[in-house]
């Protein structure tokens, strides 16, 4: 990422544990005047949502972070709000991406709605029924976006399209061996899974997107806050 704000730094975990608590009520202001001063329109309510819980992520950082905290923990952080920060992008980017990161709320219904339906153990007929019925009027609901070309995007797609698919590719391959039970979390020496170097990485990813939500939101929607 470019244009790294001055304030994100890291020198000790007490540091940057206090940058982040500020940030933490940056954002929380930021999602009250967005709120109270904004029609809640589709692309409003879908900015609200990522800085509401760009917030939360760092606000579960704070409750969390120690000495002794797992660097899958701050894996799952730092790659959270790392997709917040790509649909924030996209969302700012084109109306039409609005729509298209919407339509992705049914997609994701139906598909929570089957896997349900696949791990039931012995579902009533009333149960399959309606959950079936369910399935079938959320994917007449996205036919007509489907028609139109708003599909929904992945989030490689979407990287790609704000530019940051160097940053997805390369955070994946690190993030990827965390955020599962992969070998290398799995069989490799604690020195190199639970390294400073490795922490340190996170820590400063988890303050980049984080600050550029922050600030990309708030210029995106022309507020102006000042923060603490």
């Amino acid at each position: 990422m470019n244009n790294i704000p001055e304030n994100i730094k890291f020198e000790t975990r007490e540091e940057v544990k206090e940058i982040l608590e500020r940030l933490g009520k940056d954002l929380n202001r930021l999602c009250s005047l967005i709120r109270k001063n904004l029609v809640p329109t589709e692309r409003n309510v879908i900015i609200h949502s990522i800085v509401a819980q760009s917030s939360a992520e760092v606000e579960r950082f704070g409750f969390f972070y120690n000495k002794q905290t797992p660097k899958e923990l701050l894996a799952w952080i730092s790659r959270n709000l790392f997709e917040l920060n790509v649909v924030l992008r996209y969302a700012l980017k084109d109306e039409d991406n609005v729509l298209k990161f919407r339509n992705q709320l049914a997609s994701d219904q139906i598909e929570v709605l089957e896997g349900i339906l696949e791990i039931s153990e012995n579902p009533t007929d009333e149960m399959v029924f309606s959950t079936k019925s369910r399935i079938e009027d959320l994917k007449k609901l996205i036919q007509p976006t489907v028609e139109r070309g708003r599909l929904p995007r992945n989030l490689s797609s979407m990287a790609k399209e704000v530019g940051l698919l160097r940053e997805y590719k390369a955070f994946y391959k690190l993030y990827s061996k965390y955020v599962h039970p992969s070998a290398y979390l799995l069989l490799a020496a604690p020195d190199a899974t639970q390294s400073f170097e490795t922490e340190s990485i996170f820590l400063m990813n988890i303050q980049i997107y984080a600050w550029d939500t922050y600030l990309r939101a708030s210029k995106g929607l022309g507020i102006k806050i000042n923060h603490e």
